[in-house]
């Protein structure tokens, strides 16, 4: 067994390729699995028969050029899946290219796991095929997940020595210093009320908050008010929700797009 079967799984990067009006995503699968997806999103409405044409071409070319089980399917700028069902039967395509056989099999249905050559699924043809793609290994994802939960954690701890410090430590200071450094206790005391004091001060409007704080206080005044609406009128809200979200996919999308065809260092 090889170093990388050692290392487990891998996982490979997608490829993304921008087009005129459209892009696609392939997505190669890990290499304990063997069906690839393509995806190619229109940012435009187009004809059920144009977007079949194009998907069939990019399918084809995406089958050539990696020898693996592939499905593919379009979607548009919100990532919904296209309705093709005026020009085809089905809205995705099923299929793969055999380079030994010089076959290449596209249709548009579901193909069942004995459909497909034993040959085409191995791990080591996926690893050979993509062997030029970047990738990392299972092991090395949980090394950065081991390395996250790491940081969060002393992250927490800091935060819980800081709390526990303002709670128990500075009273503990002032107790201890109390009889032998009556200033400094005193200096302490005068600190804690005084940022206490500005704190109601501010509160009760006799001293004006700064930018920040009344941009903060306008922020949470104005959820508490949407919270009010949102409650009094949930279908409405649900309605909202829905187009903040499709409105959200078609910004992910240009940007996208913009990120494709922007230029190149």
């Amino acid at each position: 067994m090889t170093k990388a079967m050692h290392d487990g799984f891998i996982i490979w990067e997608p490829i993304k390729e921008a087009r005129d009006g459209f892009y696609i995503e392939y997505l190669p699968p890990r290499s304990d699995m063997w069906l690839a997806h393509l995806t190619v999103t229109f940012l435009a409405p187009s004809a059920p028969a144009t977007v079949t044409e194009i998907l069939e071409k990019e399918f084809q070319y995406w089958a050539r050029k990696f020898p693996i089980p592939l499905m593919a399917s379009a979607s548009d700028d919100t990532d919904t899946v296209l309705d093709l069902s005026s020009v085809r039967p089905y809205d995705h395509i099923c299929g793969y290219y055999d380079p030994g056989a010089d076959q290449l099999v596209m249709v548009r249905r579901g193909l069942k796991n004995g459909e497909f050559p034993d040959h085409l699924k191995q791990e080591g043809h996926l690893r050979m095929v993509y062997a030029d793609l970047p990738a990392r290994t299972e092991k090395q994802i949980k090394a950065e997940v081991a390395a996250h939960v790491q940081q969060t954690r002393r992250a927490k701890h800091v935060l819980l020595f800081l709390f526990f410090l303002w709670l128990l430590v500075i009273p503990a200071i002032i107790e201890f210093l109390g009889d032998k450094y009556t200033w400094f206790a005193t200096l302490l005391l005068f600190f804690i009320f005084g940022k206490s004091t500005i704190k109601w001060l501010k509160m009760a409007g006799y001293i004006k908050q700064s930018e920040r704080e009344i941009r903060e206080a306008d922020k949470q005044q104005k959820m508490r008010h949407y919270y009010y609406h949102c409650e009094r009128n949930p279908e409405g809200f649900a309605r909202l929700r829905a187009e903040n979200f499709e409105r959200e996919a078609k910004e992910t999308t240009r940007k996208e797009m913009a990120d494709l065809t922007g230029p190149k260092s």
